[in-house]
């Protein structure tokens, strides 16, 4: 066997064949390379579809053996994925913020309608199947956002993780539907109007979510009704995420997911001026001589019966918010 390396060639999107090295591994940055970059696409400039771009590896090894692989990759896909719940229009005011039901009012599912993918005639419908978006899927996690203003005018963002452990597989829609946009800021559209793009096509849906509409809010991140201002707008936001979520903290990189109207899945919560008080328990401090612990209307007596000591006049009230 003759002793050298492997020449390597890539091309995206039909660009045609760039040399890459001779090298193992030889490594391809589709976003800084210069010939490459401009052909690697995200979504059209009707914003509704994801691209799935496709990539061409071409390897000639040192005893001039050729091979070719092709793979298919979406850019930023966590940026471009929609939510299938409706989300409120306007904020919601509660007295205290309480479970997850408040904001949804069903456990929602991840949804995308039906990619594009790159041929040599152009881009069409990628006609993907159920095993390769779960394969397409696979590194994209699932999180709360919590952004609220505590009680010293400071801002917290805190996350939480809501991935399922074990996804069901993905579902298709019997029927077509009328595409949304995809509500991402900051991103220009990389694909000029696709001729083939409709604004129907079929949509597939996942439950990638697993939460309880009865999970309590604060809890989830840590947080009491106390801690947060009176009137403050606070936002809970469903997220698309990548790396890790430890202590509440942000992730690597996240998005918020594209409601079903095309709106951004974020609702809005005021918590009004008072807040619910529960009261843990009311009881006499001399617990020795004269221990009495107090429900709604009970009676019971205190006196100055030691001297030097206040216990004996005084009660105990521990307060629970």
């Amino acid at each position: 066997m003759a002793v050298g390396l492997a020449t390597v060639h890539a091309e995206c999107n039909g660009s045609g064949l760039v040399l890459l090295g001779s090298s193992s591994p030889a490594d391809l940055n589709l976003v800084t390379n210069a010939t490459l970059s401009p052909h690697f696409k995200h979504l059209s400039d009707s914003q509704k579809t994801i691209i799935l771009n496709a990539i061409h590896i071409a390897i000639t090894d040192a005893n001039g053996v050729s091979g070719d692989r092709y793979i298919k990759l979406a850019r930023d896909l966590f940026k471009l994925i929609h939510i299938d719940i409706p989300l409120p229009s306007s904020q919601t005011t509660l007295t205290v913020l309480t479970t997850l039901a408040s904001a949804f009012s069903v456990v929602p599912k991840i949804k995308i309608w039906e990619p594009f993918a790159y041929t040599s005639g152009g881009y069409v419908n990628a006609n993907i199947s159920i095993t390769e978006l779960a394969d397409l899927f696979e590194n994209i996690k699932f999180g709360l956002k919590f952004v609220y203003t505590d009680t010293s005018n400071t801002v917290i963002t805190k996350y939480a993780d809501i991935t399922a452990l074990t996804p069901p597989a993905w579902e298709k829609s019997a029927a077509a539907s009328t595409r949304m946009a995809v509500n991402v800021s900051g991103f220009t559209p990389s694909v000029a109007t696709i001729p083939s793009e409709n604004n129907s096509a079929f949509s597939f849906t996942r439950s990638s979510i697993a939460m309880s509409l009865s999970t309590n809010l604060l809890t989830t991140f840590g947080v009491s009704a106390a801690d947060v201002k009176a009137t403050a707008l606070n936002h809970l936001s469903v997220i698309a995420y990548v790396g890790q979520i430890t202590n509440y903290g942000a992730p690597t990189a996240h998005s918020i997911l594209t409601g079903s109207t095309g709106q951004p899945a974020d609702a809005v919560f005021v918590k009004s001026g008072t807040i619910d008080i529960g009261f843990g328990t009311i009881s006499n401090q001399d617990t020795a001589n004269n221990a009495e612990t107090y429900t709604v209307n009970d009676y019971g007596w205190l006196g100055d019966y030691t001297q030097g000591s206040d216990l004996d006049s005084g009660i105990t009230i521990v307060v629970t918010t």
